[in-house]
């Protein structure tokens, strides 16, 4: 049976979580270039959207919509990744008219080369699936975006008070329904987060850290939380503050500024880089909330402190850590 050189590229559909976008950005794409390789990503076209619309797996779903009916904005649930390597496979051309899997065609050695064929693009895809998430998240600042849904014990049912003997209810205790919304990604957002994947810029790790803590946080696991808003707040005063030190600095001095306690770069060195506005506000809103986390940090990791592990305590740390992230530089 005669073959050619059968030139392939893959498709593979990740399931996407907390993602919302405007109806202008239905069927875009992302591309860029990733461990020698041409990336798509795809997100699903209105006419997709519209015959997924009864089905119970669907690729995403109108979730706001104007009076009178017009779309304000789409929750998107699953996106396809094409992979284009520059490889091929000597295959008998009949293939591309029959189904999927022709095995009656296909010689076991080359059945062999295709499963490894696939298998590495699986691992490019889902590489760059999760790259792109990443990414997202970054232009958005927000840490939900393709993380697992979290689930919690409760049934939504309420509490209620009975009497003893009979089980008749007497009361039944109000209850809060949290309704959140989804950050909504229009084209401006779409183009810097394709901008970054173009450079294949990577978010920068103490933001990456900040948002884990916020996904803890969200999972009312304050101890963790605590400790991953401390890596964070570290690695960006560190880092800033390397950062800022000239190329001609003895190297004992660089020493000396690189292994100083964290204490140290709290109170004299990252203010030392602000101008006076900015060190106004630090000195008032910011140093006394890091002190108090790194603070918490100490006494929950030596003494196993766990009354500093809770959620006011926590609102209170995540705030000093915005606050410091906000102050740029």
């Amino acid at each position: 049976m005669s073959t050619q050189p059968i030139h392939l590229q893959s498709w593979n559909r990740f399931v996407l979580r907390a993602f919302a976008v405007a109806p202008s950005l239905l069927g875009a794409t992302h591309t860029w270039q990733m461990d020698g390789a041409a990336i798509e990503l795809r997100l699903p076209s209105a006419e997709k959207i519209e015959r997924d619309r009864t089905v119970d797996d669907p690729v995403g779903r109108l979730s706001s919509w104007q009076v009178g009916g017009n779309p304000l904005e789409y929750n998107i649930y699953q996106v396809d990744v094409r992979v284009f390597v520059d490889e091929h496979v000597q295959l008998p051309p009949e293939l591309l008219t029959r189904n999927p899997n022709a095995c009656d065609l296909i010689p076991q050695a080359q059945q062999d080369q295709l499963e490894a064929v696939a298998a590495r693009h699986r691992a490019m895809a889902a590489k760059a699936y999760e790259y792109w998430t990443s990414v997202i998240r970054w232009v958005c600042d927000d840490y939900r975006i393709g993380r697992p849904d979290l689930v919690g014990n409760e049934s939504g049912w309420s509490t209620y008070l009975c009497e003893r003997i009979s089980d008749a209810p007497v009361w039944v205790a109000s209850t809060d329904i949290i309704i959140t919304g989804l950050h909504r990604v229009g084209a401006e957002v779409w183009q810097s987060a394709q901008e970054r994947l173009s450079q294949g810029a990577e978010m920068p790790i103490y933001l990456a850290q900040r948002q884990d803590a916020e996904a803890l946080f969200a999972q009312q696991d304050y101890r963790r939380c605590t400790i991953d808003l401390c890596i964070a707040a570290e690695t960006f005063l560190r880092d800033k503050v390397w950062a800022s030190l000239p190329s001609t600095l003895a190297d004992d001095v660089r020493s000396y500024v690189e292994q100083a306690s964290i204490h140290n770069y709290i109170n004299k060195f990252f203010p030392a880089l602000l101008d006076e506005e900015h060190r106004a506000s630090y000195t008032s809103e910011v140093r006394n909330g890091l002190r108090g986390l790194f603070e918490s940090r100490n006494k929950i990791m030596h003494a196993g402190a766990r009354d500093l592990a809770n959620h006011e305590i926590c609102v209170a740390h995540l705030r000093a850590v915005r606050a410091l992230f906000a102050l740029g530089l």
